[in-house]
């Protein structure tokens, strides 16, 4: 009996190895026809022209071409100095609030309110929930920092 199990166990792991091995050529065979239609496919896609830089023979351009492209890259380093202000506002107004928040914190640790130990995990003390506010007593951590 313990030779048919054997049998019927390797006739299994043969027939997963031959299944395995074909899924592993189809696989590989489907990726090499995609790198080989990638590699001579020359196809521009409309993202990649887009994002195709611009070149242009300043020698067969009039003045009034070349003044037209002054203004377009005028235009262009106008809107990205408007995003770049955007961003550092963005950033200003974060780091405002981040202060704001630490000097919150301070002022609650300093109040005896909340404690917060080394690893970041903040306590509410016992003592300082206001009478007739029992939510947390029976949790008393409620938020805790993962290291």
């Amino acid at each position: 009996m313990a030779a048919s199990n054997n049998r019927k166990n390797s006739k299994n792991h043969v027939s997963a190895l031959v299944i395995a091995l074909g899924v592993t050529g189809l696989v590989v065979i489907t990726m090499l026809g995609i790198g080989i239609n990638a590699l001579f496919n020359n196809n521009i896609g409309t993202v990649q022209a887009a994002a195709a830089p611009q070149t242009v023979d300043i020698n067969s351009l009039t003045i009034d071409e070349l003044k037209d492209l002054v203004t377009q890259y005028q235009g262009r380093e106008a809107q990205y100095q408007n995003e770049l202000a955007k961003a550092a506002d963005q950033v200003n107004t974060a780091n405002t609030q981040i202060e704001q928040y630490k000097a919150l914190l301070n002022d609650l640790q300093n109040a005896g309110v909340i404690q917060i130990d080394r690893k970041g995990n903040v306590t509410v003390l016992a003592n300082s929930v206001p009478a007739g506010n029992h939510e947390h007593e029976e949790n008393e951590r409620f938020w805790e920092h993962d290291d």
